[in-house]
């Protein structure tokens, strides 16, 4: 009886440690920087600083979940080893005429890179708030101001030496008045063969 008493406490013991201890999983890991993304259309590179913070390299997807022709992720998929970080890129480009405000994710998922191994795959959603700001197309205006410019400072260039600009007989004439005193000594300078 004694004995039966001891064996029916060990199994409640057992199956109340087992209800109240958590069952141990492993998943492969990866840490983020930054936890969200504001992505202005003004500009159009940013980057995500990626760790691998399990015990066995990974492979690490990287797509965004909407806006896949504006939003491009540099590179897409990497392997890390553990403890290893990287940066990635991400380019933008949304240019419209409206101002508005879009939110979408950009979604990491780990994978381990041995097949063999337990660990399940894990996954991170990176929050990004997009501020569309109205674009004007200035580049024709800006190119038809320079180029106005650019002609007006060559016209102001040389205008000085298209105005002084004289015919070789002008300069003779200039030079042998100057040392006349009359003009009848000048014309006969001309007339001299």
């Amino acid at each position: 009886m004694i004995v039966i008493k001891n064996i029916k406490k060990k199994k409640i013991f057992f199956i109340i440690l087992l209800l109240f201890l958590p069952m141990t999983t492993q998943a492969v890991g990866i840490a983020v920087e930054p936890a969200k993304l504001k992505i202005y259309s003004s500009d159009k590179e940013y980057y995500l600083n990626i760790e691998n913070i399990s015990a066995e390299p990974i492979t690490v997807f990287i797509y965004s979940d909407d806006f896949e022709n504006n939003i491009i992720i540099y590179p897409d998929n990497i392997n890390l080893s553990t403890q290893q970080k990287t940066r990635i890129k991400i380019y933008t480009n949304f240019s419209e005429n409206k101002e508005k405000i879009l939110s979408t994710n950009i979604s990491l998922v780990s994978k381990a890179l041995n097949k063999k191994s337990f660990n399940a795959s894990s996954g991170i959603k990176i929050p990004i708030t997009i501020y569309i700001e109205k674009t004007n197309n200035l580049l024709f205006p800006i190119l038809g101001s320079l180029i106005l410019i650019f002609l007006l400072a060559i016209i102001f260039i040389y205008m000085p030496h298209i105005q002084k600009k004289e015919s070789l007989k002008q300069k003779i004439k200039r030079i042998v008045f100057k040392k006349s005193k009359n003009k009848d000594n000048f014309w006969n300078f001309l007339n001299h063969d």
